[in-house]
């Protein structure tokens, strides 16, 4: 045997022998993974039920608290260590998920609420400020004074139309759109209208407690 087929035997040699060792690292990997899937399935049949779950914390107050109402709602909610709620995340009975923020009074000061007719409404600041996307595909931003009456809102109605809502103390003030502006008296009738023709000209239109028209330009 010359010292060339001496060669070549030896490569083959160790060639299938490195192959061996590979076979050898894949039996034992999949002889884990089938272990691990096994192991899965058994944790998976452990399952805890309860009607409520309570977290607490290292003086026994609660932390957190996971429960459903007779009504069919669910609340998950988070407290702080004075025991306050302080987060709450929950679904409705119809369906509608929320997140609702709290102060350490446990008064409301932003939440977010997914209706289930598609509709979303964003508060902030006990409802100072509220921003909603409706189902009919209008969308409106709200702000309200201190004793939560609107005094201004921002939007666009289910046909596309801009509108820019006022109010006063008391009742709707002015109302302003893409083509006219109206203002109103105490008893929110028009009192003033500009507007804009279809024809392209403008026009101003003013009108008595009783809604008659007084005056008009031209």
């Amino acid at each position: 045997m010359d010292v060339t087929t001496l060669d070549a035997m030896t490569e083959r040699l160790n060639r299938l022998e490195r192959e061996l060792r590979s076979w050898r690292r894949m039996a034992v990997l999949a002889l884990i993974g089938v272990s691990a899937i096994g192991l899965m399935g058994q944790a998976r049949t452990r399952v805890v039920e309860a009607d409520e779950f309570v977290l607490r914390g290292a003086s026994s107050s609660p932390r957190a608290r996971l429960h459903t109402q007779p009504n069919g709602a669910v609340a998950f909610a988070v407290y702080d260590q004075a025991g306050k709620r302080r987060t709450v995340l929950g679904v409705s009975p119809d369906g509608a998920p929320s997140l609702l923020l709290l102060d350490t009074q446990e008064t409301g000061r932003a939440g977010l609420v997914a209706a289930a007719d598609g509709s979303v409404v964003l508060t902030l600041g006990r409802n100072r400020i509220a921003l909603n996307t409706l189902a009919d595909g209008s969308s409106t931003l709200l702000i309200t004074d201190k004793n939560q009456s609107p005094r201004a809102e921002m939007g666009v109605d289910p046909d596309g139309s801009p509108v820019l809502r006022l109010w006063s103390a008391r009742a709707l003030a002015a109302r302003v759109t893409d083509q006219n502006i109206v203002l109103y008296g105490a008893d929110e009738k028009p009192r003033v209208m500009a507007a804009v023709r279809r024809d392209g000209s403008g026009a101003v239109y003013v009108f008595d407690t009783d809604g008659k028209l007084i005056w008009k330009a031209p």
